[in-house]
């Protein structure tokens, strides 16, 4: 899928999210409870992948090592946030392959059940909060929920671009209720 998040596609994704007036549907913003002491060091880049590891790791009940319980607080105000909005059990790194034109995915986390049938939730980690999402994370999301809607044979789907900073103790998610505008947008620029 990350092929198809070119500059030229982003663009071309934005600006008809714009015309069409496709906007999320509503915010959610959580404060991470721990003191800046807590906080772990490291670039955004290296946070990211460490955080993504975590997350893959919720699915499993081995125990974790010293730097995965210091990421674990913004993983459960994030699961915490999600669930609060009605999504059920969260699967991390789905796979998601159509068969069709479209290329593979995987989504970050896919939630069963909140404000509809599934859920596709792109997590983000990143230095400081943007008050907006980034219409390359908007179309990565919406390429997911094209894939899911291929695989899963479902219309009714949700969507969050989550992002999670650490250095500013929060995270925010924007979310949308229905993904079917996102996805006929999207669906043309990801087909290959």
């Amino acid at each position: 899928m990350l092929e198809k998040i070119t500059d030229k596609n982003t663009r071309l994704f934005a600006e008809r999210r714009i015309s069409e007036n496709v906007h999320h549907d509503f915010v959610v913003h959580r404060t991470v409870p721990v003191s800046p002491s807590e906080i772990p060091s490291g670039t955004p880049l290296v946070l990211g992948r460490e955080f993504h590891d975590l997350l893959y790791r919720i699915s499993d009940r081995k125990p974790l090592n010293a730097r995965e319980r210091k990421l674990l607080p913004w993983l459960v105000t994030c699961r915490d946030a999600l669930r609060e909005n009605g999504a059920g059990y969260l699967e991390p790194e789905v796979e998601l392959e159509a068969g069709s034109n479209l290329p593979r995915g995987r989504c970050d986390l896919m939630a069963h059940g909140g404000l509809a049938e599934l859920g596709i939730i792109e997590v983000k980690v990143v230095g400081h909060l943007p008050a907006e999402p980034e219409d390359a994370h908007l179309l990565q999301l919406a390429g997911y929920a094209v894939l899911a809607e291929e695989v899963y044979d479902e219309h009714r789907i949700w969507a969050a671009v989550a992002y999670v900073s650490l250095r500013e103790r929060q995270i925010r998610l924007f979310v949308h209720k229905g993904t079917g505008r996102l996805r006929g947008i999207s669906r043309h620029l990801i087909a290959a």
